[in-house]
């Protein structure tokens, strides 16, 4: 590790890492150290090496087994390295940062053609459908109205126009009474958590956190060091009636909570919908214990009409700061997104120079004009359709092809959760679907403190066309020997 290199420590491991994939240095299924010892063997703190393995993950290099660790993902081992490194000739050796070989399971080595594979990917939207010609108009007329004053600097809480846009949307689609000045423009969703939680804690805060939690959320936290507290999900959502239970065998008071993470608007694995009961508990609960509630909009523009229940930002307005984004409804490359807040707790941002670095964009201003023009409502009315339309045509082809194997949950917008009845792993049944030419992408890597009790994986729908949704549960189905 070079301390005195301006690349991040994070970043010199992931790319250490990715080199040893590459190169042949790391084969398929080598178990990887855990964090806490590499971190210890490297003499850098946990979260670095966390936040290297969060990366490694996304990118489908590493994949974690609950309960046995993390170890090289057999795909990312075999698939080409980047230009130069396809005839690298002998193995190098790994670099020296303690690895270990453990092969674990057995891969096929007749993987079906990648070309061929079908790659059920969840929280991925269907680009084909965005309306490109319109948004770049928008660009063209953001980049002709921005004058003189708006090529010198932009304002560090965002376009004052697009957050007055997202002011009006949240009041009409969310109940949340909000106005611009309380509303920050962010990079997306894990850019508005960063904010939030380098607002909200200090190393050694409780957070009470759904369970399962996005691993990207999770990192956010630990890179905070937040004591995190995982309260389970059924099919209402987070379990208020656990959360005593919880707090009471970690040790902690209900007064020691300085926050909750939670998707009230469709729990981003499972699916769930946070009942109106228990969204008034929660509100009620955070209020009187000085809590601040962070709700985290995944995919609520997806939602049914019927199912789009009033945000907890517009029951408790002013101890809940609301993230949002615009990455899933818009497209990924656009990374915008937005949190909105209590004013004061928009002052305290500001005040606190977290914002010095950032200025408004053009891409900002075109945004404005697509949520005051009405091509936005347009584009996610359009697209909500289009998905479910796909989720019903998921849930059709299991009810008729999963031989009682497949149990789904409820869909998120993009993906839906299915638990698998095989007494078989995770990786197993990944690799077995693998060899069948599917992919499908397991779920135990989401679970902080609980165990599902099934195998369960992640089908995407959102970006797969509706002739080859069946085809994927049918490979699915008959890898799993159904």
């Amino acid at each position: 590790m070079d301390r005195t290199a301006e690349k991040p420590l994070h970043q010199q491991i992931t790319e250490q890492i990715r080199s040893a994939v590459h190169t042949g240095g790391l084969r398929a299924r080598d178990a990887i150290p855990a964090s806490r010892q590499l971190a210890q063997q490297l003499g850098v703190s946990r979260a670095v090496v966390l936040e290297a393995y969060e990366q490694l993950r996304s990118e489908g290099y590493l994949c974690a087994r609950h309960g046995a660790g993390t170890f090289v993902n057999s795909v990312a081992a075999d698939a080409p390295g980047p230009a130069g490194h396809a005839d690298a000739g002998p193995r190098a050796s790994p670099p020296d940062v303690g690895w270990t070989s453990a092969p674990v399971i057995p891969s096929p080595r007749d993987h079906a053609r990648e070309t061929d594979v079908l790659d059920l990917r969840p929280n991925i939207p269907d680009l084909r459908r965005f309306p490109l010609s319109r948004w770049q108009r928008a660009l063209v007329q953001a980049c002709q109205g921005l004058g003189a004053l708006g090529l010198e600097r932009g304002c560090p809480q965002g376009s004052p126009r697009l957050r007055d846009e997202i002011a009006r949307h949240l009041r009409l689609t969310r109940a949340v009474p909000v106005t611009a000045d309380q509303v920050v423009v962010t990079n997306g969703t894990s850019d508005g958590l960063e904010l939030t939680t380098a607002l909200l804690l200090r190393p050694g805060d409780t957070v009470l956190t759904e369970d399962p939690l996005p691993p990207a959320a999770r990192a956010v936290l630990d890179r905070a060091g937040a004591r995190a507290i995982a309260v389970p999900v059924d099919a209402a959502g987070m379990r208020t009636q656990d959360i005593g239970p919880r707090l009471r065998e970690c040790g902690v008071r209900p007064d020691e909570v300085r926050a909750l993470y939670l998707a009230p608007q469709r729990q981003p694995l499972t699916g769930a919908l946070l009942s109106a009961r228990r969204r008034e508990w929660l509100a009620r609960w955070a209020e009187a214990h000085r809590a601040t509630v962070v709700e985290v909009d995944y995919c609520g523009e997806f939602c049914a009409p019927e199912e789009k229940l009033p945000a907890i930002a517009g029951m408790a307005p002013a101890n809940t700061i609301h993230v949002g984004s615009f990455t899933k409804t818009m497209f990924p490359a656009l990374g915008m997104g937005y949190l909105a807040m209590p004013t004061t707790t928009a002052e305290r941002l500001l005040d606190g120079g977290l914002l010095a670095s950032r200025r408004s964009s053009p891409e900002q201003e075109a945004m404005a004009d697509f949520l005051a023009s009405g091509a936005y409502s347009r584009h996610v009315a359009n697209m909500a359709r289009l998905y479910r339309g796909r989720l019903d045509r998921t849930l059709d082809a299991l009810r008729r092809l999963g031989s009682g194997l497949l149990r789904p949950y409820t869909g998120t917008g993009l993906h839906l959760m299915v638990d698998v009845d095989r007494p078989r792993t995770e990786v197993g049944i990944a690799e077995a679907a693998l060899a069948h030419g599917v992919r499908v992408h397991p779920v135990s890597a989401h679970y902080r403190a609980l165990e599902p009790g099934l195998p369960a994986f992640l089908l995407g729908y959102g970006a797969v066309p509706e002739d080859r949704l069946e085809e994927g549960v049918r490979r699915l189905v008959r890898a799993l020997g159904g």
